[in-house]
């Protein structure tokens, strides 16, 4: 039998000077880790902003993950990234993008993102599958409405050409959606828990509460748990990165 390569992440994340680099929860790439089983000879982390493009052909897949910056600034390893999902689209590669991994995937592919003009989208929040979300293997197993873990404040308001939206809700109406058969992108943070936002909002919180109103120090207390969404990097795994290595 021949060896299962590993999924690539590819981490878009630099914290500022306010996160603790010794905090357990400062490298993002360990979050997927946890998402995925734990094993960690399934992944490889491949650092967006500082590593030389990788070589497709040694994985079975690639997630994309959430970031500080925007899909839509002007930065060198921004464009690198969307060039190598066109190439992933091209090639019929496994991807996944979370967050500002999936506004990135609508900017590569010929959508639009922008910043809310509500500001930030911020703790637990319901999602609703369309019924081509719920027959997306993507999402099986998990309920036609569910939580999940938000974080961001730019949102995909057109969908790239041939895109079919997954989930949605009332805030952000793009909250998944599918590229052909191997191509996916979630808006929300399935890899994320309370504690995650408890260690990402502090620094931010001036800066959240003048764009959204929202003061970090009362949401935190009340952020719960969203059991029902774990499924979705088990799904991925199996029904997109198995098929397509």
């Amino acid at each position: 039998m021949s060896q299962v390569r590993p999924i690539l992440i590819l981490n878009s994340v630099a914290w500022d000077s306010e996160y603790d680099p010794r905090d357990p929860l400062y490298n993002v790439c360990d979050w997927f880790l946890k998402a995925f089983g734990g094993d960690p000879a399934r992944l490889v982390e491949w650092r967006a902003r500082e590593d030389p493009v990788p070589d497709l052909s040694r994985f079975s897949a690639m997630v994309l993950t959430g970031s500080p910056a925007s899909a839509y600034d002007n930065e060198a390893w921004i464009e690198a990234l969307k060039s190598l999902v066109r190439e992933a689209v091209t090639r019929r590669f496994p991807t996944l993008g979370v967050c500002f991994g999936s506004q990135l995937i609508a900017e590569a592919m010929g959508g639009k993102v922008e910043r809310h003009m509500a500001g930030w989208e911020l703790g637990d929040k319901e999602i609703e599958l369309t019924p081509e979300g719920k027959s997306d293997p993507l999402f099986e197993g998990i309920p036609a409405r569910f939580r999940a873990i938000e974080s961001h404040q730019d949102a995909v308001v057109r969908l790239p050409p041939g895109a079919e939206l997954l989930a949605t809700n009332p805030f952000c109406p793009v909250q998944a959606f599918g590229v052909g058969e191997f191509l996916r992108a979630v808006q929300f943070h399935p890899e994320m828990g309370p504690e995650h936002l408890r260690f990402i909002c502090p620094p931010r919180r001036a800066r959240i509460l003048e764009s959204s109103g929202i003061d970090v120090n009362d949401l935190l207390p009340g952020v719960r748990e969203t059991p029902d969404v774990a499924p979705l990097f088990r799904n991925f795994e199996r029904h997109f990165a198995c098929t397509g290595a």
